[in-house]
């Protein structure tokens, strides 16, 4: 995963090494059909860029600086959706649930126990260069510490690369829409040729497996999806999320996905300020629909954690946030985000042989994992979904959130 701030002003120019020539594709106008191996059969096909988006998409591709008429078009676009993310903010934290439960499950993250799971998921670089070895270690290992926490075990079988690895997940909860509605937490184990990835992603998968254990006995209302996922690196298509999307949605009863969210890279931090901005807080990005889904995690942070987190959405012509498992939820239509600590605009050790679990942040990982347990507790507990993104489908929005399918 490679992502550039762009929005938050923390760099500008920057080229997407995970897509070819340097130029990510935009989100989808419309939801393709998602095959049981993650394929699509009907690829999706972007709205026709405006102007501005197409100068950014032709100077990433030139992997150069991108025009100043472009950063202005995009300052305007972003500052254009400022208020609309400050309401939104505002309403998440009137909406959330007066639950002690959900601060004592807060409370119960593990620091030591996140960290223990770095130290064993970054032993060793998990790519394919091994014939995918040590990274179907990294799924076994977290497949036994589900088994640990007395949830049910589920896996997805994805080729790609010459090799096959799966999905990992679990389904928590669910009294009130058994089998029907889930909100979905994720973060992929593998890594590039070369590097351990205890940033990226052993700290998001490391957040995925202790949020299932604090939340594994609350009897949430609504179910949440907690998955590890392969075949992030080296970027699109993401197979790993569009397999576990398509087993959500289809089978005897097909879950409507309320919203989605990918940890990627938790657990960097740093006390100094870089161009001006903070680094010691958690981005929460998505596009334009998802506000309700990334302010009720800040709102979360600010009632039960350390009030960290950054909440943001952008218009659906700036490429730099999808660049990560959200972008398959995003594309489908469902409210999708990342939360992430910045990548490679804070750490440097991104994709690098020195990304090891000594240069993390243990407090840090603890509390963006604390903010995923708070932002999913509330999600659940809350009677309405947040509403769909615009990609050109028929809006999600219900006020009955056990309702189909989306789409």
């Amino acid at each position: 995963m490679s992502i550039c701030l762009t929005v938050l002003g923390a760099c500008s120019g920057a080229a997407n090494s995970n897509s070819p020539d340097g130029a990510p594709p935009g989100p989808a106008g419309e939801a393709s059909t998602v095959g049981p191996d993650g394929s699509t059969a009907s690829p999706p096909v972007p709205a026709a860029p405006s102007a501005a988006a197409s100068s950014v998409a032709a100077s990433s591709m030139a992997a150069s600086s991108v025009a100043a008429s472009s950063v202005a078009a995009s300052s305007v676009a972003a500052s254009s959706v400022a208020a609309s993310s400050m309401a939104a903010s505002s309403a998440a934290a009137s909406s959330l649930p007066d639950s002690t439960d959900i601060g004592a499950r807060v409370d119960a993250v593990d620091e030591r126990r996140l960290m223990a799971h770095v130290e064993r998921l970054a032993a060793s670089p998990r790519d394919n260069t091994d014939s995918g070895r040590a990274a179907q270690a990294a799924a076994d290992y977290s497949a036994q510490q589900l088994r640990n926490y007395g949830v049910e075990v589920n896996t997805i079988p994805v080729q790609a690369e010459g090799i096959e690895l799966p999905v990992v997940w679990t389904e928590i909860g669910g009294q009130r829409c058994p089998g029907t509605a889930t909100y979905v937490l994720v973060g992929h184990y593998d890594t590039v040729p070369g590097s351990p990835g205890a940033d990226d992603n052993a700290s998001g998968t490391a957040a995925v497996l202790e949020t299932a254990r604090v939340l594994a006995k609350a009897g949430l209302p609504i179910s949440v999806t907690l998955a590890v996922l392969p075949f992030e690196e080296p970027g699109p298509p993401f197979r790993g999320a569009l397999a576990l999307l398509s087993a959500l949605q289809t089978g005897e009863t097909g879950r409507r996905v309320l919203g989605a969210v990918s940890a990627e890279m938790v657990g960097f931090s740093s006390p100094e300020l870089v161009d001006g901005e903070r680094q010691d807080v958690l981005y929460l990005l998505g596009y334009q629909g998802a506000e309700t889904l990334v302010t009720t995690f800040a709102a979360a942070s600010d009632r039960w954690g350390a009030g960290n987190v950054v909440a943001r959405t952008v218009p659906a012509d700036n490429p730099f946030i999808w660049r990560s498992d959200h972008a398959a939820f995003h594309d489908a239509g469902i409210p999708a985000a990342m939360a992430t600590d910045g990548g490679e605009t804070r750490n440097p050790n991104y994709h690098k042989d020195s990304d090891r679990p000594d240069t993390l942040s243990p407090a840090f990982l603890a509390e963006a994992t604390r903010t995923f347990v708070g932002g999913l507790a509330a999600l659940s507990a809350r009677s309405a979904p947040p509403s769909a993104p615009s990609t050109g489908r028929s809006p999600a929005a219900t006020n009955s959130p056990c309702q189909g399918p989306t789409g």
